[in-house]
């Protein structure tokens, strides 16, 4: 069985996704632009989540590649108690231009 990944996507993060797809785990994605999370997503073969919330309870790993630290925050902020935040057995992997949680 392969890991499902979710991958949080703004401006540069585009490239990461494919690398994704072609290793084959790449579930689903989310973009704050809804047009160009369906366009990625339709291009990949993948679900467009609607919320990083929905993002969240489909895969065990979320990967988030935002502009920076503050929008990690908002982003894993946005959802109530669901995983991977809840979920020991989910992972979070935050990747903004300064940091990596």
């Amino acid at each position: 069985m392969s890991m499902h990944v979710g991958f949080i996507v703004w401006r540069h993060g585009r490239a990461h996704g494919r690398n994704l797809h072609r290793a084959g785990l790449l579930h689903g994605l989310w973009n704050r632009t809804s047009a160009k999370a369906t366009a990625l997503a339709a291009e990949l073969g993948c679900m467009a989540a609607t919320t990083p919330a929905q993002l969240a309870l489909e895969c065990e790993l979320l990967v988030i590649c935002v502009s920076a630290d503050a929008d990690v925050r908002s982003i894993v902020g946005s959802w109530p108690r669901c995983a991977p935040r809840s979920d020991p057995d989910r992972l979070l992997h935050g990747l903004s231009r300064h940091c990596t949680i």
